[in-house]
C-alpha cells in the first residue's frame, strides 16, 4: 500500500533534525539496531582493537585527504575536487541551532549513545549544548 497524501505519511521528504533524533533515542530504547550511518562509530572501526595508521575527520577531510595522498605518492596522479561547505546552514557552528529545538532529555540520551566516540576520537561537547542540559 503506498501513501498518497503525503502530510498523513511516516516517511517525507523534509524531516526535522528534532524528528530524527526522536528516531534514532527510539530506536536506542527499543533495542533496535541502529542504521550503519548513525550507528557509533567506535563499534564500526574499533579503533581499540585495530591498529590503525591514519584516522580521518570530517572536520579536516581536505587535509587528511592530502596528507594521505602525499604518504600514497599519489599526489601528481589525483587531483581533489573541492566544494565549498560554508553556507549559512552548516558553517561554524550554526548546525548547533538544530539541537535548539531537541528536548534536553533526548540530548542526554544520545550523548549517552556517543559517549564512547567522544572520548576515543577527542571530541568535546559544545558549550551550548552543555548549557542546554543544565537549564
Amino acid at each position: 500500500m503506498y501513501c498518497t497524501d503525503t502530510s498523513h505519511c511516516c516517511f517525507r521528504s523534509k524531516l526535522t533534525f528534532k524528528e530524527f533524533v526522536q528516531y534514532v533515542v527510539w530506536n536506542h530504547k527499543h533495542n533496535i539496531p541502529q542504521d550503519i550511518h548513525w550507528k557509533q562509530q567506535n563499534d564500526i572501526c574499533q579503533p581499540c582493537y585495530i591498529k590503525y595508521d591514519i584516522i580521518g575527520f570530517y572536520e579536516t577531510l581536505k587535509h587528511d585527504t592530502e596528507y594521505i595522498l602525499r604518504q600514497a605518492a599519489a599526489v601528481s596522479n589525483v587531483s581533489l575536487v573541492s566544494r565549498s561547505t560554508d553556507t549559512s546552514e552548516n558553517s561554524s557552528g550554526n548546525y548547533l541551532t538544530f539541537y535548539d529545538k531537541v528536548p534536553a532529555s533526548d540530548i542526554r540520551i544520545i550523548l549517552d549513545m556517543y559517549s564512547k566516540d567522544y572520548e576515543v576520537f577527542h571530541y568535546e561537547i559544545p558549550d551550548r549544548i552543555l548549557s542546554r542540559l543544565k537549564k
